[in-house]
């Protein structure tokens, strides 16, 4: 598990019958019309990686890209932050003005 300052990461039983079954991200991502960047996580107690490209081959977009740091779900937002938008910025920079970008482990180049 990862635990950022004691927080546990729990929720009741019953979102299992409301939100579970139901909640699919997977399913819109063939509806997107822009460049997807996956952030993904190696050690991901949540998403589990070996479905991220997966989810990535349905984009219908070129620009698509996967980017995996060597951390869980929730180090994301400490230990795996730099690395996690040292990918971004160069992805979005390369989509909102046309520039060419590699940073952090991830090709930007279509």
């Amino acid at each position: 598990w990862d635990v950022l300052d004691g927080w546990q990461n729990r929720a009741p039983a019953r979102l299992v019958f409301t939100i579970g079954a139901k909640f699919r991200p997977i399913k819109y991502v063939p509806k997107i019309p822009a460049p997807i960047l996956f952030i993904a996580p190696e050690w991901d107690s949540v998403v589990p990686i070996h479905l991220i490209p997966k989810a990535a081959a349905l984009s219908t977009h070129s620009g698509t890209r996967i980017y995996t740091g060597e951390h869980g779900h929730f180090e994301m937002y400490t230990k795996g932050f730099s690395g996690a938008v040292g990918a971004m910025v160069p992805f979005v920079k390369k989509h909102l003005s046309g520039e060419s970008c590699s940073s952090g482990g991830l090709s930007c180049a279509a």
